[in-house]
């Protein structure tokens, strides 16, 4: 049994970002008022670049951070004040975010949406791009998590049912999970907890499940039949999100599991327990 299940679940297209010159021009008041009207950009207004006394030979560039400067990107799994701070400015700009110093799965979902809204590449990841818009700077440390792998990512298997195509090359393309065959109807249940961040139809995934469970990780679930979960739920592990299907680009009942990595996907071979 074989789908033909595209490289990556269709979300967003990235939109590309505004300059960061004309970013760090944008007072405040003037993106918290973007927000509030729902516009999707924000224009600079024009700043006359200062006169520079260091030659351009010698002039740093501001893209470069310095040699043991603090890092300038903030992601799943980050924790410490800085992360209060940015939780506390996307509340101020009417993000529904508890503040609570840890880069979890709302603070994720809440800084997409500002990415979204201010035409910026939604990635989930704020980078100084966001925090020039923000007004926000990084003068303290934030503690980054460890590189999520198998030790740290141990999942169940969703349905106990035979692999009918592994991950890797196929067809001339990608394979970016695993097809599980099983009869219409299987109850599908997720791989561990975590939070709902996609369910509905997905292209060629067809009716499609994404539980993101913290540090960069999540789990797909995909050509399902029926859809037992909704956008933003809390999920327990071995919890039922929906039923084996053929919807989408499918040639029979099967399931199409993914594992993703900061976006990437991986093996779920390397998650699963042998069996």
């Amino acid at each position: 049994m074989r789908d033909a299940s595209p490289d990556r679940a269709r979300g967003t297209r990235g939109r590309r970002p505004l300059p960061s010159a004309a970013m760090r021009a944008v007072p405040a008041v003037l993106l918290a008022a973007a927000l509030v009207a729902g516009t999707t950009t924000v224009a600079a207004p024009a700043v006359a670049a200062p006169a520079s006394t260091t030659p351009a030979s010698t002039a740093p560039d501001p893209a470069t951070p310095a040699p043991g400067a603090t890092p300038t990107r903030i992601g799943p799994g980050a924790s410490g004040a800085q992360v209060r701070r940015l939780q506390a400015r996307l509340r101020a700009l009417g993000q529904r975010l508890p503040v609570t110093g840890a880069y979890d799965a709302a603070t994720r979902r809440a800084v997409i949406a500002t990415q979204q809204r201010l035409g910026l590449r939604p990635t989930g990841v704020v980078d100084q791009a966001l925090l020039a818009l923000l007004g926000l700077a990084l003068p303290q440390p934030v503690r980054a998590a460890a590189p999520v792998g198998p030790a740290m990512l141990r999942l169940a298997w969703p349905i106990l049912a035979p692999i009918t195509s592994g991950f890797g090359p196929r067809w001339g393309r990608m394979h970016e999970g695993i097809d599980l065959g099983a009869p219409t109807g299987t109850p599908v249940t997720v791989a561990t907890s975590g939070v709902v961040v996609q369910a509905g139809p997905a292209g060629a995934y067809g009716n499609l499940v994404v539980v993101d469970h913290g540090l960069g990780a999540s789990t797909a679930y995909a050509h399902l039949t029926r859809i037992d979960v909704s956008l933003g739920q809390a999920v327990s592990s071995r919890q039922t999100v929906g039923q084996v299907g053929s919807t989408g680009r499918s040639t029979g009942p099967h399931l199409h599991f993914e594992v993703r990595i900061d976006g990437r996907a991986r093996d779920p071979m390397g998650f699963l327990p042998a069996r």
